[in-house]
């Protein structure tokens, strides 16, 4: 294990399941000698009873009102006064809500915001922790987070099973977002969350929950607590939203006949009215004495505890329950046909009254349908998922600490020289179309050519190559690494750094920057616009600009010029950002020493073989990049055209 020693981590509790997933990372960050501070917000329910049952220290962030938060609340309320009272009576959406209902919630929002912004100057936290930033929470602590420049870390809050608009705003303000696996990354990538901020590590709380509820022991003792039989046959019914309120004796007694001989368990949904529950609990009671129903009890401990579980409706502990080895049948949600645990396949069909499937068991089709479930939707189920959490956030503190190297250059600037650097790729054809490009239409007095051999079997084909160029070999396929290699053998003013595979068709006006970085045009090979710079999207994510009449807050794309001396300010590329970062964090490192950046439009290039893009797809290439720049790179507030599609709305 690594060392926090020294960092304070502020993590944001709410709804009980917050608990069970943070708590075990809370736990491993103290025992690698971090600083956890458990903060939560004021409600009707008692959100911090599980801290308590724990042991846990906690905070509320309303302890920190006092005489200047009133003061700013009072003074913010007449400026929103005149807006607020307009939208009320001409947006109908205000209509859903009565104004005391109104005048309540942004009472609690703006005093939350206020209470978060005092609690990061009193506390000063190097991270925050939350499960998700999809509630008011924590889009508050997203904002404040990046406006403080403080890495913010957030998780998966289920297993997605319906979709929401909701999912697309998981990576607005987030540094990373570690998810279970690689179905919740396609679920949320679809929804148009920033692919390169998500991390899979699997599931912090069901490897724990595994480890602890999957033993003989633990099975013995649930058992012996909630009255069943040590040799009994266990079948768990999870109740959803739609089932736990069905209250009609006859309909539980037909819905039980045929499963003499098992013991069954209800899990009830802890949503549930009290007043419910219990006239639920007395139907039971009346049916059979040795039916048990549960509401506040351990839900993974009766898993761990049963031989077969039946889900009612759609239930996230369904899906965890195949993680547990168990066999899951299904019925639909009240009054509803389909299930989607028999649509995916992973689950068997039963029938209230016909328990006659339950009793034949699965058959192999589903039985591989789980194996692959549990491959997709977990990274892994091996009891490290919490170790490669914190290992994530480990890794952005050594981000925050490094310092780039300096550039150390080899030979003596010339100032009347450009010099090309370019990195060879694995595609010979793709290596020769850029060289012949800028031997037949390169129009400068004195210019040479470094060329970066990264692969192999590139070598051959370097031996035969003629003229003013430098050979190198490094065998890598980090675009930034062989591009610094370049460089430190460069005598020119100006570095023109190509990859392999762009060719060139008007260059010369990249060849007259005096100062600062410059890209041109890049097509495909259809003639169609490629990239003409990066503009950073709602997520603050780059997005590749291919709308001529939209400015670029960044280059990248395959070519940039840039002046040598620039270059050494900036300490050249960083060879540990992935290939498609390394060149728009180049140019946002030019642009905060106060360097321009442009489209020079005498300037264009076509994308003949794709290279290096792609190649390097580890987290930890993506995830450096954003913990660098957090709350320091643009950002597109326009929510309505990041989603106007799932809206349904066109963007003003």
């Amino acid at each position: 294990m690594g060392d926090l020693s020294g960092k304070k981590i502020a993590c944001f509790i709410m709804l009980p399941h917050h608990t069970r997933f943070l708590l075990p990372v809370a736990r491993q960050i103290r025992e690698r000698g971090g600083e956890v501070i458990f903060f939560l917000s004021l409600s009707d329910y008692p959100f911090e009873r599980n801290l308590i049952k724990e042991g846990e220290k906690y905070c509320f962030i309303n302890d920190y009102v006092d005489d200047e938060i009133n003061a700013k609340m009072d003074a913010l309320f007449k400026d929103i006064a005149d807006d607020w009272l307009d939208r009320v009576f001409n947006w109908h959406g205000f209509s859903f809500w009565s104004l005391k209902k109104q005048d309540w919630t942004i009472t609690q929002i703006v005093e939350e915001y206020y209470c978060i912004e005092k609690f990061i100057n009193i506390e000063k936290p190097d991270m925050f922790l939350a499960l998700h930033e999809r509630n008011r929470w924590g889009k508050i602590i997203g904002y404040l987070s990046h406006t403080h420049q403080i890495p913010y870390v957030t998780f998966q809050e289920g297993d997605y099973y319906a979709g929401r608009l909701s999912f697309n705003a998981h990576t607005e303000y987030s540094t990373a977002d570690l998810l279970w696996g690689a179905a919740t990354f396609d679920a949320l990538s679809a929804n148009g969350c920033s692919r390169d901020k998500m991390v899979l590590v699997g599931n912090t709380h069901l490897d724990e929950a595994i480890k602890q509820y999957n033993s003989p022991k633990s099975k013995a003792e649930v058992r012996r607590d909630i009255g069943v039989k040590k040799d009994a046959q266990m079948i768990l019914f999870l109740v959803d939203l739609t089932w736990c309120v069905v209250i009609n004796k006859e309909y539980w007694q037909r819905f039980l006949k045929g499963l003499e001989g098992y013991t069954c368990v209800f899990k009830w949904h802890p949503n549930v009215n009290y007043t419910t529950y219990k006239e639920i609990e007395g139907v039971f009671n009346e049916i059979s004495s040795s039916i048990k129903i549960v509401l506040d009890y351990n839900s993974y401990a009766l898993v761990g505890a049963c031989d077969i579980c039946v889900v009612l409706g759609s239930t996230t502990l369904a899906l965890e329950s195949l993680a547990f080895g168990k066999t899951l049948y299904a019925v639909p949600p009240f009054s509803q046909n389909n299930s989607i645990y028999i649509e995916m396949g992973v689950a068997t069909a039963v029938k209230p009254g016909d328990w006659s499937a339950l009793r034949k068991g699965h058959n192999e089709d589903i039985k591989e349908n789980v194996k692959k479930y549990l491959q997709n939707a977990f990274y892994a189920v091996d009891g490290n998922a919490v170790n490669r959490a914190v290992n994530v956030m480990e890794y952005m503190f050594t981000t925050l600490k490094n310092d780039p190297l300096p550039i150390e250059y080899n030979k003596e600037k010339i100032e009347s020289k450009v010099s090309f650097i370019i990195a060879s790729g694995n595609d010979p054809q793709g290596l020769l179309a850029t060289l012949k490009t800028l031997s037949d239409n390169v129009d400068h007095p004195d210019w040479e050519v470094i060329l970066v051999v990264s692969d192999p079997a590139i070598s051959l084909l370097a031996e035969d190559l003629t003229g003013d160029i430098t050979i190198l070999t490094n065998i890598s396929n980090n675009l930034g690494e062989l591009y610094n290699k370049g460089a430190e053998q460069s005598s020119g003013r100006l570095l023109l750094f190509i990859r392999a595979g762009i060719v060139n068709v008007k260059v010369n006006g990249l060849l007259e920057i005096k100062e600062g970085i410059a890209s041109g045009q890049i097509n495909k090979t259809d003639n169609s616009i490629e990239s003409i710079g990066y503009r950073f999207d709602f997520n603050s994510t780059p997005v590749v600009i291919t709308d001529p009449n939209i400015t670029a807050q960044a280059l990248g794309g395959g070519v940039i010029a840039i002046d040598r001396n620039t270059f050494s300010e900036i300490s050249g590329f960083d060879s540990d950002l992935a290939n498609h970062l390394t060149e728009i964090d180049l140019s946002l490192k030019a642009t905060r020493i106060g360097k321009q950046i442009s489209i020079v439009k005498d300037a264009l290039f076509y994308n003949y073989k794709e290279s290096f893009y792609g190649l390097d797809s580890g987290w930890k290439s993506r995830i450096r990049f954003y913990t660098k720049w957090a709350g320091r790179m643009p950002k597109d507030e326009d929510y309505k055209a990041y989603c106007g599609d799932r809206l349904n709305i066109e963007a003003d």
